[in-house]
């Protein structure tokens, strides 16, 4: 079998309930309202955080979260001396999902 037989291919969906969607969007945009920065990467986009353990918590919970509804987006927590980021990973063709819900 070739390396591309062998690809899962995840579709790009949320399995998210609709009636949980807007709590969901409104826990991340607290979340994100304290975004430092934002930078886009090959895969996707990182975000700055300040080191602060509470909001890192919440940051990490969403993200499990989130991985469980949407597993085509992959989170990747680092935690350095006074900064942290939060780095979004997702296919090519779920850079739009990834932009609206991380991009502002």
């Amino acid at each position: 079998m070739g390396a591309s037989e062998s690809r899962k291919v995840i579709p790009i969906a949320c399995t998210l309930p609709g009636e949980d969607m807007g709590d969901r969007l409104g826990d991340w945009a607290a979340v994100l309202a304290r975004v430092e920065r934002r930078e886009p990467t090959d895969s996707g986009m990182r975000l700055h955080f300040p080191a602060d353990p509470v909001l890192l918590a919440s940051v990490a919970e969403l993200s499990v979260k989130e991985a469980d509804c949407c597993a085509f987006f992959t989170f990747t927590v680092t935690i350095e001396h006074g900064a942290a980021t939060l780095d979004v990973a997702v296919p090519p063709d779920g850079r739009e999902v990834l932009l609206a819900l991380f991009a502002h």
